[in-house]
């Protein structure tokens, strides 16, 4: 009864789809009626084949492999949208990244890190406020997505830069000390 009910919808489509694509004034209107009309047609002579087909009968167990493919699609989803968000920041800081690192290989430390802090700076305080005021404006829930592991790495950091700020003069010691910060960082957004 199912498939009768598949070819009935099908041809309906079908005749529609052609004469959508026979009275269609706009090229684009005809081509998406034409593939229309191809898909359904393709699906009616399908469903038609598979009529006298004998149904095959449902296993006894419980099928899992849809939830354990949905299970693995939003873990990946999840990490996936993690390192968006990462790629972004680090395309929007890259310009003044390249500044501060060829300024960091002539020997001029401070302003290397003026030209480092400066734009993150700049950026977390533009984007921040923009996206706060495009959130009440929608009457969106705001959510900074900084949990305990991040609070703590973004600690540890300030407390990097506030010593190396504090004597006027930097090293390589608090540079490495922050390269591992977002290694661990990274690490910690891959492997939660």
């Amino acid at each position: 009864m199912g498939n009768y009910i598949k070819l009935i919808a099908l041809g309906g489509v079908t005749l529609f789809a052609a004469i959508a694509a026979n009275w269609g004034r706009d090229v684009a209107y005809i081509v998406h009626a034409m593939i229309i009309l191809a898909v359904s047609a393709f699906l009616f002579v399908r469903v038609l084949r598979q009529m006298d087909e004998p149904v095959a009968a449902m296993p006894d167990g419980y099928m899992d492999d849809v939830v354990r493919a949905g299970v693995i699609a939003t873990g990946f989803w999840g990490v996936v949208g993690f390192l968006v968000g990462v790629v972004i920041a680090a395309i929007i800081l890259l310009p003044e990244a390249i500044a501060a690192i060829i300024a960091a290989r002539k020997n001029r430390l401070q302003t290397s890190i003026n030209l480092a802090l400066g734009s993150a700076l700049a950026s977390i305080g533009l984007t921040i406020p923009s996206v706060a005021a495009v959130c009440v404006l929608m009457d969106m829930p705001i959510i900074l997505g900084l949990d305990i592991k991040s609070i703590v790495l973004l600690a540890l950091s300030v407390f990097t830069v506030m010593l190396s700020l504090s004597k006027g003069k930097s090293n390589v010691v608090y540079g490495v000390v922050l390269l591992v910060n977002l290694f661990a960082f990274i690490f910690l957004m891959i492997y939660p």
